[in-house]
């Protein structure tokens, strides 16, 4: 797997499908219905291309994608639609790397951004939000928003471990600032990451210290 494919998102929990549909009925027809969407981890960002699953899951996210679109028409202010639409975005735009799409990849990655400024503007002081805005504005190639929201993400919780991971990852694959990305490679591995990543940061480490 390539650097840039070890990125990790912060994301939490999906909401139960049918937990979604029952919502959006109800702010179709104007009610402002807003929801907690339950705290959680979730390292995988999308399925192996060219397999069953992995097909049912595309098709479950354009789904998804299309409707939170809809319902936001009726309902705009409804900021835990708005992260799930930028998950699902985040999501698709994974799957499109992995089939080997760029353009395609481009384009969620882009959209995703968009909607998770709309998380921001009014939680400013989501961490994990900003984070995975960073990333996808890294895969989209919006470099300075990616590394402003990293940064940030960063001053306003340091022992964000994903924040410190992936924003290694793009200072190596973005900036090439070897020793910039090695340095928070180090603050992340002093986190206790589970055991995949420490060996990834380990790995890296020893890489690119001397660069």
């Amino acid at each position: 797997m390539s650097i840039m494919r070890s990125m990790r998102r912060s994301r939490e929990k999906r909401l139960p499908w049918m937990i979604f549909t029952i919502v959006v009925g109800i702010s179709l027809i104007g009610s402002y219905a807003m929801w907690a969407v339950p705290a959680g981890q979730d390292g995988s960002n999308g399925l192996a291309p060219g397999t069953l699953e992995g097909f049912k899951r595309y098709q479950e996210l354009q789904t998804m994608i299309r409707d939170y679109s809809q319902a936001l028409k009726a309902n705009p202010d409804n900021i835990a639609m708005w992260l799930e639409l930028a998950n699902a975005q985040y999501d698709v735009g994974v799957q499109n790397i992995n089939a080997g799409n760029s353009p395609g990849a481009v384009a969620y990655f882009s959209d995703a951004v968009k909607s998770y400024e709309k998380v921001l503007e009014k939680q400013p002081d989501n961490v994990d939000a900003r984070v995975d805005m960073a990333t996808a504005a890294f895969y989209a190639g919006l470099k300075e928003i990616a590394r402003d929201n990293f940064e940030k993400a960063i001053a306003a919780n340091p022992n964000h471990l994903n924040a410190r991971y992936n924003y290694g990852i793009f200072l190596v694959t973005a900036e090439t600032e070897y020793q910039a990305a090695v340095a928070q490679w180090e603050a992340a591995l002093a986190l206790d990451p589970p055991k995949d990543m420490a060996n990834n940061l380990r790995q890296w480490i020893s890489e690119y210290k001397g660069k």
